[in-house]
């Protein structure tokens, strides 16, 4: 049985942990859906942190402040994002999740302990309209993530990962990657082609080469499973108030 779904894996870990459980033991071949990282862009920066450009990243910081969720199908539940009962959670569980994934391939380094707090500020649904997180990753790194749905035109985005020999910005001055070398003090600017349904075109043939063999599929359901765990690490931060471990919920 070959299974590719898309993200979040589920809304609780205990539910995570069945699946994953039953994926194993009847060793099927699973995949999810992490899109955002085979876009071309992206692909590039993290080709550019394996060279050692960015020396040793320490900080990234991820900001997306915008006014709505996309709609569902208009036949069915349009607005299921914003209930509990069916998204299991609100901005940080649909958009920050991306990001979540993203923050340890940037930073080549695991999650390891998260602290978060969250709120509904403007929309009238019964999910966050706004998290902010920061993780501290096992090499000392630190992310920071924010993400909104409540925030109209005043809210720019901000994508960044810095590190002791340079940065790498996303989308400034509409250009998709730009480096900083620290060294040179100067910039270098990246053309780069393909779009975000790249991306789609670049994990659906990762995927089919990997159920013959050709290449391992990378998010398998071990990722899967630690993307989901951070996830719910955050909103149980927000809701404790407190910073939350890994281990708490993995259980290792």
């Amino acid at each position: 049985i070959n299974v590719l779904t898309e993200k979040p894996l589920t809304t609780s870990m205990a539910s995570a942990k069945r699946i994953i459980s039953a994926v194993k033991k009847n060793k099927i071949h699973f995949g999810i859906i992490h899109n955002y990282r085979y876009e071309p862009f992206r692909q590039k920066a993290f080709g550019l942190i394996r060279e050692g450009k960015l020396g040793k990243p320490f900080f990234i910081r991820f900001e997306y402040h915008g006014w709505a969720q996309y709609a569902g199908a208009a036949g069915y539940r349009p607005y299921w994002r914003s209930e509990s009962a069916f998204s299991g959670g609100g901005a940080v569980i649909d958009n920050a999740y991306h990001y979540v994934y993203l923050a340890e391939e940037f930073m080549r380094s695991p999650v390891v302990k998260v602290y978060a707090r969250m709120g509904t500020f403007v929309k009238k649904q019964d999910v966050d309209d706004l998290g902010v997180l920061t993780f501290t990753h096992a090499n000392g790194g630190i992310s920071n993530l924010q993400f909104s749905w409540g925030i109209h035109a005043g809210g720019r985005s901000a994508t960044e990962v810095h590190g002791t020999k340079g940065s790498l910005c996303f989308g400034y001055d509409n250009v998709p990657l730009q480096y900083f070398d620290n060294g040179t003090q100067r910039w270098k600017k990246y053309p780069i082609k393909g779009d975000f349904m790249t991306g789609f075109h670049s994990l659906f043939r990762e995927y089919l080469d990997s159920l013959d063999g050709k290449k391992r599929f990378f998010a398998g359901p071990k990722l899967a499973l630690h993307t989901i765990a951070i996830v719910m690490a955050a909103y149980k931060s927000a809701k404790e108030g407190r910073v939350v471990s890994l281990s708490e919920l993995e259980g290792k």
